[in-house]
């Protein structure tokens, strides 16, 4: 049973899906819960969430803020329609699915936009609204790890729209994980800010 397992394991593009659904799995979940929590928030706005927690770290706060509302609809509706889309690309890959070269560039794009959107909300509430949602942090891990997989996963199958030179670059920096390197010091990055913000309010 173990050595089945492990063989699934063996290719890398096996390896990336899998761990682009995990990511989309994590980041559906926390949209959802978003979602059931905002449509709360509407129906009584001083309702007190489960990840309420303090003054700073608060799902409550975040979600009645106008950033968490940006597009007139809470953002979390959003969220579970790109996961559900994410995670819908990432089993059917691990089914051995080879999707069209412009399909998966426009689905790298897609979580591109979704990168500098979350990277956006986490910086306002940060710095602006000075509070830190739990489930929106799941969100933004989730978002990085997609990008991450299906970037490594463009690259080597050359599904981007780039010059030769570029592509030579690319591939050579995968070879070499840079690219993991890239988005490990994302993630610290923010550890990093998160740490010290919650410093600043304890």
């Amino acid at each position: 049973m173990l050595g089945k397992i492990k063989s699934l394991f063996v290719h890398d593009y096996t390896r990336l899906f899998a761990v682009m659904t995990i990511g989309a799995v994590l980041g559906l979940v926390a949209s959802f819960t978003l979602s059931v929590e905002a449509i709360q928030i509407a129906k009584n706005a001083n309702t007190v969430l489960s990840c309420d927690i303090n003054a700073a770290i608060s799902c409550g706060a975040v979600g009645r803020t106008p950033q968490a509302s940006l597009l007139g609809f809470p953002n979390a509706f959003i969220g579970v329609v790109s996961f559900s889309v994410m995670l819908t690309v990432a089993v059917a890959g691990l089914m051995g699915t080879r999707f069209p070269k412009l399909f998966m560039y426009l689905g790298w794009l897609g979580a591109i936009a979704g990168f500098i959107f979350a990277a956006w909300m986490f910086l306002n509430s940060v710095f602006v609204i000075g509070v830190l949602c739990p489930w929106c942090l799941t969100t933004d891990v989730a978002t990085l790890t997609v990008l991450w997989a299906l970037t490594r996963y463009n690259i080597r199958e050359h599904n981007l729209y780039v010059f030769k030179r570029m592509q030579k670059a690319a591939t050579s920096c995968v070879q070499k994980n840079y690219d993991t390197l890239s988005f490990v010091a994302i993630a610290v990055l923010a550890v990093l800010i998160v740490i010290v913000a919650l410093g600043k309010q304890l």
